[in-house]
């Protein structure tokens, strides 16, 4: 993916690979092996348009391209909160060149300054001299992705090599190929190609670019006196059309195409013109060798990225689907809302051809079944429905999952609507294959008391835009996402069952998996607020046991990745213990007091200690509150890591000396704790 600087596309990845305006020509290589690109024009503009979207965004790894005197201030002014590498595209002998031996003397020094951390070479030869001077330099074999170039029904000897690359035996090929008498295919001819096809009476064709050449010819000849480019041969060969090559590493541990397809010599004529006929007579022997070869090569070459890159590339198999959305609606005793959310979600589909409404009847004892069926009935083609006996909200999305055609998911709870606009607007997201569409809320009390909440949380104080949707108050929420459903499928997670709070056990797992997410600043998920609704009873034991699962679930599928755990343990668990554990026991009398909290210290007692225990940021977010609160946690907090908690509880509540933090207190500073 090409990334670029689009306001609501908010990236969260791994690595990212910085290449130079002058390398477009070279950008679906970097592509196809680094997955994200950012192709950058060295200028002082771009310059600060690069920095600031490092910082926008969420990215780990910054590899830049060979070396720009503009990378200075880029290394300098992101060096001490990210990893930076380099990786060299030039070779050995490029060396006596004074550009490209500045580059490398450059390049160097940043290391020797510990303001990169590793090099990357494409060049054998490059490595392995610059392996007896560091440690932390790879040898990189990039790939191409195959099936791009496929073979016409031409003729000829196509000459692949740049002309004007003092590294490429352009000429020595032309008259090889001259000497057998042989057609000629090339791309762009230039004056001084032309004036030699002239001079020397050479049958050419000119094609407008080198795919071209290689489609349509039946041999190809990248001749180079030294190189490290290995695209070219690797097109050619994908395409069916051998590729005759000079003095390149890419054979050598395939003998049999190496003894077939590489000149010793790249400046004699004669052995070129010999390489040609011996090629045409042994083509589908050489095409047979091919496949074997062509299969190790891209798994060295995944491995040398991998063993480069801070985390392996992700890599997923492009899978067909049957439709590119799934909406899914879980159905429990919601009569009087049903119709109205339906109403909204058929009107906000772009495409019904593309989508399908997926109604699961989660055991209702109500009207709800009559009137699915009369919806079924409408839109045979588009709703399916899915009936059982009652198991629960988490056990319903997971049945959604299941049963699932789309390429995406939409959750849209039954007694909740949608705007119209919500899908309208993500649609082009969703066929460009971005992992999750993400919306603000309108909260619905009343028919004229309605307030938005933002899915970006413009009360924290991060330039990083990706944390700002991470730590928000309604990010574990399932319902104000479109969400591509192989993330659930590739690491295999599941909501959880038997539990309110399913989603936040399962979403920040999303969250962090989810690579590319697209945020629709507006408030197209309409959020009906009732009394008996999850988020208005008592929820303690329940936030109790999704939050010792998501601790199990962060550390077994995040523990790979750089994450900084103290940091969300202070946005996500800080105040849904406060709001959801703690607070209630002031209300509870002593016999239920001490037991539930003996059942939170033993269910989540490691998880106490990492929220109140010197984490930095969740004692930020105390720093906010008035000073008397303020003082009353921090002892509070105290008593409870030297396990003094509940005689502590116990006399407080007593004299009524106690102090409470509500989500809207500590993140807006609005007092909301009246009650």
């Amino acid at each position: 993916m090409i990334v670029n600087n689009n306001p609501n596309l908010i990236y969260n990845m791994s690595t990212l690979v910085c290449i130079p305006k002058e390398y477009e020509d070279r950008l679906g290589t970097y592509e196809y092996n680094f997955k994200y690109v950012y192709l950058y024009e060295p200028s002082y503009k771009s310059t600060m348009e690069l920095i600031h979207f490092i910082k926008k965004n969420n990215i780990q790894e910054l590899i830049l391209v060979d070396y720009r005197l503009e990378y200075d201030m880029v290394i300098d002014k992101l060096s001490k909160d990210m990893i930076i590498s380099s990786l060299l595209t030039f070779d050995l002998a490029s060396l006596t060149n004074p550009y490209f031996l500045t580059m490398h003397n450059a390049i160097l020094a940043l290391y020797q300054n510990e303001q990169i951390k590793k090099i990357g070479v494409l060049d054998k030869n490059l490595y392995l001299v610059m392996k007896t001077k560091i440690s932390n330099v790879f040898h990189i074999f990039l790939d191409e992705e195959k099936g791009l170039l496929v073979k016409q029904k031409g003729e000829g000897i196509g000459v692949i090599n740049q002309s004007d690359d003092p590294k490429n035996s352009f000429y020595n090929s032309l008259s090889a190929i001259k000497l057998k008498n042989k057609k000629t295919n090339l791309a762009k001819m230039s004056p001084d190609v032309i004036r030699f096809i002239k001079q020397f009476n050479v049958d050419c064709k000119e094609w407008n670019d080198i795919n071209q050449v290689i489609m349509n010819s039946s041999i190809t000849m990248y001749i180079n006196f030294c190189n490290s480019n290995n695209s070219l041969f690797l097109k050619s060969m994908d395409a069916g059309v051998p590729c005759i090559i000079g003095n390149n590493d890419i054979l050598d541990d395939c003998q049999a195409l190496k003894s077939k397809l590489q000149v010793e010599s790249d400046d004699d004529i004669d052995e070129i013109a010999n390489k040609i006929e011996e090629v045409e007579k042994t083509k589908n022997e050489i095409l047979q060798s091919y496949e074997s070869f062509r299969y190790t090569y891209t798994q060295k070459s995944k491995k040398s990225i991998d063993e480069f890159c801070i985390n392996p590339i992700r890599r997923t198999e492009r899978k067909k689907y049957e439709k590119l959305l799934t909406i899914g609606v879980p159905v429990y005793n919601v009569e009087d809302y049903l119709g109205s959310c339906l109403n909204s979600v058929l009107n906000a589909i772009p495409n019904k051809q593309e989508t399908e409404i997926l109604l699961v009847n989660d055991g209702s004892t109500d009207r709800s079944e009559d009137i699915i069926l009369k919806y079924q009935k409408k839109y045979p083609k588009l709703i399916k429905y899915i009936k059982q006996e009652n198991r629960g909200l988490g056990n319903v999305r997971n049945v959604i999952l299941k049963n699932a055609k789309g390429k995406y998911i939409a959750s849209i709870d039954s007694d909740d609507t949608i705007h119209e606009n919500f899908f309208k607007d993500s649609w082009e997201c969703l066929k460009n294959n971005i992992d999750i569409v993400i919306c603000d809320w309108l909260s619905i009390m009343g028919e004229n008391d309605k307030f938005t909440t933002e899915a970006m949380d413009g009360i924290l104080n991060f330039e990083n835009q990706y944390k700002k949707l991470l730590y928000s108050t309604i990010m574990p929420s399932t319902c104000n996402k479109i969400i591509k459903k192989e993330l659930y499928d590739a690491i295999d997670l599941k909501f959880i069952e038997g539990l309110k709070f399913e989603d936040l056990g399962t979403n920040p797992i999303i969250m962090e998996e989810a690579e590319t997410i697209y945020y629709i600043h507006k408030p197209y998920y309409e959020y009906n607020i009732r009394q008996n609704s999850i988020m208005r009873t008592n929820v303690g034991y329940h936030m109790i046991d999704v939050l010792r699962l998501l601790e199990d679930r962060l550390n077994f599928y995040i523990k790979e990745k750089n994450f900084n755990k103290k940091e969300f343990i202070a946005y996500v668990y800080f105040w849904r213990i406060e709001e959801s554990i703690i607070n209630p026991l002031y209300r509870l009398d002593k016999e239920e007091r001490n037991r539930m909290f003996k059942y939170t210290k033993q269910k989540i007692g490691d998880i106490l200690e990492q929220v109140y225990k010197d984490n930095k940021y969740v004692n930020f977010l105390i720093d906010r509150v008035d000073a008397q609160t303020k003082e009353y946690i921090y002892r509070r907090n105290q008593e409870l890591l030297d396990g003094n908690f509940e005689n502590f509880l116990n006399k407080v509540i007593e004299k009524k000396e106690y102090k409470i933090l509500t989500p809207a207190l500590v993140l807006y500073n609005y007092d909301n704790r009246l009650s």
